[in-house]
């Protein structure tokens, strides 16, 4: 059997190529902690070595762990999945933070089960944690939604007056961006939307339910939350609480892309390469990134190939690169005309719409910027969408220097960048 890198602390799972976990305990709380890709049968030889002081345990594994424990505690049993193992002197021991960083995530956001009607999307162990949560909360009504049973996604209009939803299931997680059973528009009563995932930032379900001005919260602040009490389980001891909105925010700004929308000539790849160096930081040009799949300049593809094939290639790029995390992006200034480009943009961003006046607009290498009265028509029909998507607005001055010192005291003040 093969030599296991995990001996003291870390993450047991099935694919762990993006978690955040070794990020957090790892680089941020300083102790060590390893991240372990386990399949069924390596699970088994892994539990019963014991050679590990203490585990978190996600996806597959919450329930199928329980067999394994010497000693489960009261919360752990009553949901019925583990997400801690503490190996106290050869003893594995079960716990459930997951429902503390539950708790944590709905506070952060303002957001209450008391009374309401809530419907849980998925049937697995972080369902049972969320199930276990509402009735300790006193909500009205639980009505859990799955694949195949009762109550599923082919009959939700059964629920549309419900208050509340929670998806405790994996759709929409990365690398599946953008996937989402739900509707929104079914439902007439929500005043709150969560999801338990953090990868992407923002999920489908979350940016529907954000237009329709419906509270969110993000599975980020949970990971954190049940992280936090993790690490007290596993060195038996109280920690600072502030710590948990402490690493919020260094995790946020980490691995939050920063995206400028804009029209041509705004000056969005200027602006993108100024932040991308001073932040260490990739810089994504969608255009650049167009022009090397095509092998061909963006005025190239507009002679021979269109616009209508330039606006799938855009798609197709845009939606590769804004499911990954932690870049500065420049996108094309018609990147906001598709309804799935702006959830792409939104998805894991802050977002930047530089706004320079019409007559200041460069035309040079437009293909659509024939002239002065084109632009304008173009700004008219473009404007409603840069601010749909956009988090703050920048007018753009003459001098390079005085924008980019506008965009960086934004960021600064909105938290996205540090002082």
């Amino acid at each position: 059997m093969k030599e296991f890198d995990l001996k003291n602390y870390g993450l047991i799972g099935k694919s762990l190529g993006h978690s955040m976990s070794k990020y957090i305990h790892g680089d941020l709380w300083g102790y060590d902690y390893k991240l372990q890709n386990l399949n069924e049968s390596e699970l088994d030889y892994f539990l019963k070595e014991k050679n590990f002081k203490g585990l978190n345990v996600t996806i597959p594994y919450k329930e199928k762990v329980i067999k394994y424990l010497d000693k489960l505690n009261d919360l752990a049993e009553d949901i019925g999945a583990v997400n801690i193992i503490k190996n106290n002197n050869g003893k594995l021991e079960g716990y459930n933070t997951d429902y503390y960083g539950f708790d944590y995530m709905l506070k952060r956001a303002n957001i209450s089960y008391d009374d309401k009607k809530v419907l849980i999307l998925g049937s697995g162990g972080a369902s049972k944690m969320v199930q276990k949560y509402c009735k300790d909360k006193d909500a009205k009504k639980i009505i859990v939604i799955s694949r195949t049973g009762e109550n599923n996604y082919e009959n939700l209009g059964k629920f549309k007056d419900f208050d509340a939803i929670v998806n405790a299931s994996p759709v929409g997680m990365y690398p599946k961006n953008l996937e989402s059973k739900i509707d929104i528009d079914l439902f007439t009563k929500l005043d709150s939307v969560v999801d338990l995932i953090y990868n992407p930032l923002k999920t489908k379900l979350l940016l529907d339910a954000e237009s329709e001005n419906i509270k969110i919260a993000s599975g980020l602040d949970m990971l954190v939350g049940q992280a936090f009490y993790s690490a007290e389980i596993f060195f038996d001891k109280k920690l600072d609480q502030a710590s948990i909105e402490k690493t919020c925010k260094l995790l946020e700004r980490e691995i939050m892309n920063i995206t400028f929308v804009g029209m041509p000539g705004s000056g969005k790849t200027r602006m993108a390469s100024l932040l991308a160096k001073d932040l260490g930081k990739k810089l994504i040009d969608i255009d650049k990134e167009i022009e090397k799949k095509e092998k061909l300049n963006i005025e190239d593809i507009f002679k021979y190939k269109g616009e209508k094939y330039f606006r799938k290639i855009e798609s197709q790029v845009l939606l590769d690169f804004s499911k990954e995390r932690g870049q500065i992006i420049s996108t094309g200034g018609g990147s906001i005309l598709s309804e799935i480009n702006r959830h792409a943009i939104r998805q894991n961003s802050f977002v930047i719409f530089l706004n320079r006046p019409v007559e200041k607009l460069s035309r040079r290498r437009r293909p659509l910027s024939k002239d002065l009265e084109s632009l304008k028509n173009m700004y008219e029909k473009r404007i409603s969408y840069y601010k749909e998507v956009s988090d703050i607005e920048i007018d753009v001055e003459e001098s390079i220097s005085k924008t980019y010192e506008k965009i960086k005291r934004k960021l600064i003040k909105h938290e996205i960048i540090s002082d």
